[in-house]
């Protein structure tokens, strides 16, 4: 073999040698991989959830970024935390002194048996998994004392600062502080800032009197925010936290079914174009927010009182609408959005302000655009939008004022002063299709 012939020997089977030597590495690659896969398959399998990440019990929310944005200072508490979302917060740390000076307070004066610390912390212990099912965050690094800890004195603060209020007593120093007490008004009524409905109902029949109401005293301290405070428990459907129960009294229950609200409402200024009247609705079973109608032509609204905190309490309500995945209704959403239709200028706001529809010590450029700031961002299906029943009457209020319009003009322009025969049979074929035409708007109106 000659030297040439053995060098090309040599090269051939040194790059046999790293074909077999390179198959070996891609099988093993190969089954390496294939391993890899079977373990990240089997990691990911065992992360999977059968349950939904957000319990049938979730109520209690972050705020969406989305509605966040646009004026946070009415979702973050300026005084006092309550619940996991703000514990800790260093600017809110001088409050956590009261709150132990409230449960302080209340285990001094022992108004029944159960009332003892160590019956507090059985009782909120047995409920705590409930309790953070009710948060759609899991707070997995806040231990079980201390969830527990912050569950019983949250809960006793509030349900002890009620109580002092529904007795006027003297001795309470947020009750005897005008700023203190509006800005911790405010503060227990934030979406992020609640306890369940369940925990201070049950610290509150542990440390209860006879002839004790909860809803009572709960209502009595938020009074007049927004709306009417003054329905009966019967009128509060849901009872999951306090700003829950706050909207259910403010806004009452709807006393009838009502169709989607799916098309826009004229302003006040038009409607007061075409003939529409308000009124006050003052009637005490018809003190209901949604109870609003439209009958004969006139417009009728119950009185809406929008107070210091009324712009924070509403974004809140909108809020927990919006994040509520089983909220069919949103009341509160749907009467902003009827409202941001009524109210487009200064001159729609004075005229409500000024017929006592809407009562505040707002400005009227205040009120002008209160509305429509607070709708902003806001999605929402029609089918989850009350007053579907209002937007109709409406709109037939509405058409039949445009179709006798039209009537008076043509029976003047062409059939009183026909130049033609033309123009006669032009007038009658008209009229004969606008009559068609109401007649069939106002069956299906009445068939809908």
């Amino acid at each position: 073999m000659t030297e040439s012939n053995a060098k090309d020997h040599s090269v051939m089977e040194n790059r046999h040698d790293h074909k077999e030597k390179a198959d070996n590495v891609g099988k093993q690659t190969l089954n390496g991989n294939k391993n890899n896969d079977k373990l990240l398959a089997s990691s990911i399998q065992g992360k999977l959830r059968k349950e939904s990440p957000l319990p049938d019990q979730t109520c209690i929310y972050r705020v969406p970024h989305k509605l966040f944005r646009h004026n946070e200072e009415a979702f973050v508490p300026s005084l006092v935390s309550i619940g996991p979302y703000h514990h800790g917060e260093k600017k809110l740390q001088a409050m956590e002194e009261m709150k132990l000076w409230y449960l302080h307070g209340l285990i001094e004066r022992k108004p029944n048996q159960n009332t003892n610390l160590e019956k507090f912390v059985t009782e909120i212990r047995s409920m705590e998994q409930f309790c953070r099912d009710c948060y759609d965050e899991k707070f997995d690094d806040m231990s079980s004392d201390i969830f527990v800890e912050m569950m019983v004195v949250d809960g006793c603060f509030i349900i002890e600062l009620f109580r002092k209020n529904s007795r006027f007593l003297d001795d309470c120093p947020i009750l005897n502080t005008a700023w203190m007490l509006s800005t911790i008004t405010n503060d227990l009524l934030l979406l992020e800032n609640q306890i369940p409905w369940k925990v201070a109902a049950c610290l509150f029949d542990l440390t209860g009197e006879e002839n004790e109401n909860l809803h009572y005293v709960a209502l009595l301290f938020f009074g007049n925010v927004f709306g009417n405070f003054s329905h009966p428990k019967e009128h509060i459907s849901s009872e999951r936290h306090f700003l829950d129960i706050a909207r259910g009294a403010a806004l009452g229950q709807p006393s009838r079914e009502d169709n989607c609200f799916g098309h826009s409402i004229p302003s006040v200024t038009e409607l007061l174009e075409i003939g529409v009247d308000f009124k006050c609705r003052i009637e005490m079973m018809k003190s209901d927010l949604l109870d609003i109608t439209l009958e004969n032509g006139v417009m009728r609204i119950p009185s809406l009182s929008i107070g210091d905190n009324g712009e924070c309490f509403l974004r809140n309500l909108i809020a927990y609408e919006q994040c509520a995945a089983n909220y069919a209704d949103c009341y509160a959403t749907s009467y902003a959005k009827l409202f941001s239709c009524l109210i487009k200028s200064t001159k729609d706001a004075e005229f409500l302000m000024e017929k006592g529809i809407i009562k505040t010590q707002l400005s009227k450029e205040d009120i002008a655009c209160f509305f429509t700031r607070v709708c902003k961002d806001i999605e929402i299906e029609g089918d989850s939008l009350y007053f579907g029943d209002l937007a109709d009457s409406v709109g037939m209020y509405c058409a039949r004022r445009w179709l006798r319009s039209w009537l008076t003009m043509i029976k003047r322009d062409y059939l009183y002063n026909p130049s033609s025969i033309w123009s006669v049979s032009s007038g009658v074929v008209v009229i004969l299709i606008l009559t068609i035409t109401q007649t069939i708007y106002t069956v299906l109106s009445y068939y809908k």
